[in-house]
């Protein structure tokens, strides 16, 4: 009987959370009229001003193209009027306190869509706390790439500049490309989503690396592992030290056996530490020697690796011959693609991004994410591509 009743109890405690969660689940009132929260002109124009040694020249024109995208974006009819959701935006920039001067500071709109839900204790109509976001970034092509493929941790480790598998172009027109990371084979920090690039110049934003570049790459990161083994045999060898005045002191006469055998385990550490350095060595002068035999004309040519050999203890097998189309190849930023002309514009390059709070394409698109598909997708792309002129 006493198990019977706490079974009862067991099926009337489910059955009273289940009723209490159905009571607590949100109900979206997809029909309800939102509102459009805009940021003021004077807002935006205070913070482009406030940007530390901005080139004042470069303002007024890309003050002109952070408000024509806000014009841009709110053209779409699913603004007039906002149905089951509520538009709030919000601008800031970011600059360099050190740069001697700032032609191209990255500006960074943000569209928030919150949604629109039913209060079921008042029967009112209430903003929630979640929802999804469009954003624009303005100059701002290295936040996307500054932690992408499998060598960014190394390039900032050895403070060189940062390169990457071929990026994943997923669409192109004449006014955009379009990156989908989902399918790129290599780790990276971006947005789950794929994300737009307008270029307002005809230089390409990535170029390929060439095969010297590679070169010194390996070569850094063998003459920052020779520091690395140099550095673990100075503090054996001071480890060491400490240990025999560990066994000269009276004290420890009880631990000196115990003493004596870490003393030979370290011993044994400098051996292998020797021996790492030895093969180091070797693969560094190799490095060196094939770079300084290399010609100018294959110096300069495009990379391509092996991705199965990159990890190897020799990653130079994963250097593809020249001329030779396997491979993967890899592509830097383009130190070159800002016009830094007279009367150039200061918005160069506009990207276009979403976020959803999960997995894209995880799951069928509720309402507003299916909104925020349908705005990133229908803007008007060379309308921001004529913004920056």
């Amino acid at each position: 009987m006493a198990i019977r009743k706490n079974i009862t109890l067991f099926i009337v405690f489910i059955l009273s959370a289940n009723c209490a969660f159905s009571q607590e689940r949100t109900i979206y009132s997809q029909n309800a009229t939102g509102t459009i929260a805009e940021i003021g002109r004077n807002t935006i124009f205070n913070k482009i001003d406030a940007v530390k040694n901005i080139n004042r020249s470069r303002i007024p024109s890309l003050r002109n193209c952070i408000t024509s995208q806000i014009k841009i974006f709110h053209a779409d009819s699913i603004f007039h009027p906002p149905k089951g959701f509520i538009a709030q935006a919000s601008f800031h920039t970011e600059s360099d306190p050190f740069a001697k001067s700032t032609d191209f500071p990255p500006c960074m709109l943000s569209f928030g869509f919150y949604y629109l839900e039913n209060d079921q204790k008042s029967g009112s109509v209430k903003k929630s706390m979640d929802g999804t976001l469009i954003g624009m970034e303005t100059n701002n092509l290295y936040h996307f790439f500054r932690q992408v493929g499998n060598y960014w941790k190394d390039c900032d480790e050895l403070n060189l500049p940062l390169f990457f598998e071929e990026p994943p172009v997923s669409d192109s027109t004449d006014d955009y490309i379009e990156l989908d990371f989902r399918h790129y084979a290599a780790p990276h920090i971006t947005p789950n989503t794929p994300f737009r690039i307008i270029l307002r110049n005809h230089r390409p934003p990535f170029i390929p690396l060439a095969r010297k570049e590679f070169l010194q790459y390996l070569i850094a990161q063998k003459n920052a592992a020779l520091k690395t083994h140099q550095g673990n045999i100075k503090d054996d060898q001071k480890s060491i030290n400490d240990q025999q005045k560990l066994l000269s002191n009276p004290l420890f006469q009880s631990r000196s056996e115990t003493i004596k055998k870490t003393i030979v385990q370290i011993q044994k550490n400098i051996l292998k530490e020797e021996d790492n350095i030895k093969s180091v060595q070797q693969l560094l002068n190799q490095y060196q020697k094939t770079a300084s035999s290399m010609s100018s004309q294959e110096a300069a040519l495009p990379v391509r690796v092996d991705n199965s050999k990159i990890f190897s203890a020799d990653p130079l097998l994963a250097l593809v011959p020249a001329g030779r189309k396997e491979g993967t190849a890899l592509y830097k930023i383009n130190p070159d693609y800002y016009d830094k002309s007279t009367n150039a514009s200061g918005a160069q390059l506009i990207i276009v991004y979403y976020s959803l709070p999960r997995d894209f394409g995880s799951e069928k698109l509720n309402y507003l994410e299916q909104k925020t598909v349908d705005v990133f997708n229908r803007l008007d792309y060379h309308a921001l591509k004529v913004s920056m002129q």
